[in-house]
């Protein structure tokens, strides 16, 4: 009874393709890690400089926890996510290019090839930020690490600041543009207005220059507009001969009523003169009482008299001193009051023509005001712009890139893995491009159903020792796998093995003769009579396995030679007989082609149980068809993943089509671990002794 066939899995397959193919895929792989360390040695060193910087949301109200949903996490994921894409925009190298001077910074040119003096494009710069510059964010956070390589780290580290530097710049021009806009404009237009307040002022002075307009300040309200009236020297001097000319007036009409009053009014407006009267009237009374008493004559009487007469001289003096200056005080108070009147009417003149030039100083004036009062108004919006505008930069640098110290680049592990990776898949693209072309049987599960032929055998490959060797053990895995062979070669027939069986395969080296050698010994152990024929007459391999003696054999028995005399021999240690190929004739398919071969096997058949015949492998000749004809079945021996398919294919064809019989397939050389994929007890398909006892 047959086991069930067991498929081998693609995974099973891959893995005997990689046993067997070990030596190729080490050979390539090993090619690539050398590759890999040659390309490391030859690459430029590369310095990697990164600036970390932090990204806060813009909102950093957190304390309304209801804002805090779903939608609002969605907002700061996508924030981020397009902060990230500017990082890594084409605007923002422009902006590095443009304020890192780069194309033409010596130390960019000498990092990247440029000869000195040379000055590349603005897009090859562009290109250049764009392929080394990495931007990595850090996971669950607001953190990102902008990443610069080059090979120079000074280098690496300015331009990875600079890159943080101008996203920051960007990021504020972003918010505040429109704001920047309008300062721009309002600085623009108060630089014009300025300009126009300075030439209005200059043109004021100007005129009033030229018309000797000496003004001292203003008052009140004007009709300038400007609510001042100016005051100029000519005006404020007329304003004050005016005041002067009424009080002149007044003094005059005063001296002059004074003037007339002075006669009858000295005693009482001059104060000496009254003195002097009081002192006579005095002395006069004095005078009088003691003229009563003593004489004209008397001393006392005539001080007295001196003294009236004195008191009389002086109060004439004095009134006539009081008249004198009465008249030259009118005559003051008259000339004052003329010098003052010639004065006004002269100021009079000059102020009319002030009036007439006022008319267009004051146009300048308002002119100058309003300048002037358009130009405080811009400087205070200007002013309010530039608060509003100096708004908090919601990102910031947490640490400033350093020139590196070691190399980032080339790495010999990491290109070593690389490398070693890509040599494994090197090696099984081409390893699977080997086996998909016409590639040999490379499991025992495939061959019976492409062939259409029952598996017998599955050979186990040697490792170690010789084969010979390993078949004098009994349990030894070769034995065994023999001894499956022979057991399910006695369920071909219903008289058990064929008498006559030929072992060919499609090619030489495929364990046909090795596979004809156990065989014959398997059933020679059984008691049977076994003769083993050497049947390759061009190309003998039994003498591996046994001693033959040279010059007798097959080639010479069908060419008429005696078989006692020229053929079969026995071999030392072994339980058959053994008929040698012979000498090496020179058509060997002439020989076979005849009844000779027939007629020897007929003979034979009388002597022994069954012959194994070790027929030459097919090799597109003849040999192979002319024995099977006259043998019972043929057994065809397959090396696994050793002849093409497409071969085997076409030499089974040529046996089938001369008519003989193929008995079934023996795979050989399979490896160890692919024995359990076959059939029976491990060796493929069929029983084993005890199987076969049992049954």
């Amino acid at each position: 009874m047959q086991a069930p066939e067991t498929r081998v899995s693609p995974l099973e397959y891959y893995a005997q393709v990689a046993r067997r193919k070990w030596k190729l895929i080490a050979a390539i792989m090993l090619g690539f890690l050398l590759l890999g360390l040659v390309v490391t040695l030859l690459t430029t060193a590369q310095y990697r400089a990164t600036t970390r910087v932090e990204i806060s949301q813009i909102d950093t109200n957190v304390t309304n926890v209801e804002s805090l949903d779903e939608a609002a996490l969605v907002a700061d994921s996508a924030y981020l996510q397009t902060q990230y894409e500017l990082l890594e925009s084409r605007s923002l190298a422009e902006r590095v290019a443009r304020a890192a001077r780069l194309q033409r910074d010596p130390a960019f040119l000498e990092a990247y090839g440029y000869d000195e003096g040379a000055e590349p494009s603005a897009r090859a710069v562009i290109n250049i930020l764009l392929r080394d510059i990495s931007i990595e964010p850090v996971v669950a956070s607001n953190l990102v690490d902008i990443s610069y390589l080059s090979p120079n780290p000074e280098l690496s580290a300015r331009i990875a600041n600079a890159w943080a530097k101008q996203f920051l710049e960007a990021n504020l021009d972003r918010r505040y543009g429109a704001n920047n806009q309008a300062r721009e404009f309002v600085l623009q237009r108060l630089q014009e207005v300025r300009a126009d307040l300075e030439q209005s002022e200059r043109d004021l002075i100007d005129y009033a220059t030229s018309q000797q307009l000496v003004t001292i300040g203003s008052s009140g309200s004007g009709e300038d507009g400007s609510g001042q009236t100016t005051r100029t020297l000519v005006s404020d001097e007329l304003e004050t001969l005016n005041s002067q000319l009424a009080n002149a007036t007044a003094a005059r009409i005063a001296a002059e009523s004074a003037r007339a009053d002075s006669a009858s009014a000295s005693s009482e407006t001059l104060g000496s003169v009254a003195a002097f009267r009081r002192q006579l009237a005095s002395a006069e009374a004095e005078l009088a009482r003691q003229s009563a008493l003593l004489g004209d004559q008397h001393p006392t009487i005539l001080s007295l008299r001196s003294q009236v007469a004195e008191l009389s001289e002086s109060i004439a003096r004095e009134t006539r001193r009081a008249s004198g200056e009465a008249r030259q005080s009118v005559a003051a108070a008259r000339a004052n009051e003329s010098a003052l009147r010639e004065r006004i009417a002269t100021l009079k003149s000059d102020y009319l023509g002030e009036q007439q030039a006022g008319v267009q100083y004051a146009i300048l004036q308002r002119e100058v005001t309003t300048n002037s009062e358009l130009y405080n108004a811009l400087l205070q919006q200007f002013k309010n712009l530039g608060a509003a505008g100096v708004g908090r930069n919601n990102m910031s640098i947490v640490d400033a890139a350093e020139a590196p110290t070691s190399p980032a680049e080339p790495n010999l592990f990491s290109n070593l893995l690389i490398f070693f990776a890509l040599g494994g898949l090197a090696a099984g693209a081409t390893v699977m491009a080997m086996e998909s072309v016409d590639r040999g049987f490379v499991d025992t599960s495939s061959v019976q159903d492409e062939l259409g032929l029952p598996l017998l055998g599955a050979i186990p490959a040697i490792k170690s020792g010789e084969p010979v060797e390993e078949l004098k053990t009994r349990s030894s895995e070769i034995y065994e796998a023999y001894t499956t062979l022979r057991s399910n070669l006695s369920f071909l027939t219903s008289s058990g093995v064929p008498e006559t069986i030929m072992l060919t395969s499609s090619r030489a080296a495929e364990g046909k003769s090795l596979s004809a050698f156990a065989l014959s010994k398997q059933l020679a152990d059984l008691g049977k009579r076994i003769l083993l024929i050497d049947g390759d007459m061009r190309n003998s391999g039994i003498g591996k396995y046994l001693d033959v003696p040279d010059g007798r054999g097959l080639s010479s028995v069908l060419a008429g030679e005696e078989l006692e005399n020229h053929g079969i021999v026995s071999p030392a240690g072994q339980n058959f007989d053994l008929l040698p190929a012979g000498r090496v004739p020179p058509n060997a398919a002439h020989l076979l082609a005849g009844p000779a071969l027939s007629k020897l096997l007929g003979e034979l058949r009388q002597v022994y149980d069954h012959i194994i015949i070790d027929g030459p492998p097919i090799l597109g000749l003849a040999d192979v068809q002319e024995m099977a004809r006259v043998t019972d079945g043929v057994l065809m021996v397959i090396e696994i993943a050793g002849s093409k398919r497409r071969a085997i294919s076409q030499a089974l064809a040529r046996v089938q089509q001369s008519g003989a019989r193929v008995l079934g397939l023996l795979m050989t050389k399979v490896p160890q671990d692919d024995l359990h994929y076959g059939y029976g007890y491990g060796y493929g398909p069929g029983w084993t002794d005890e199987g076969a006892a049992a049954r």
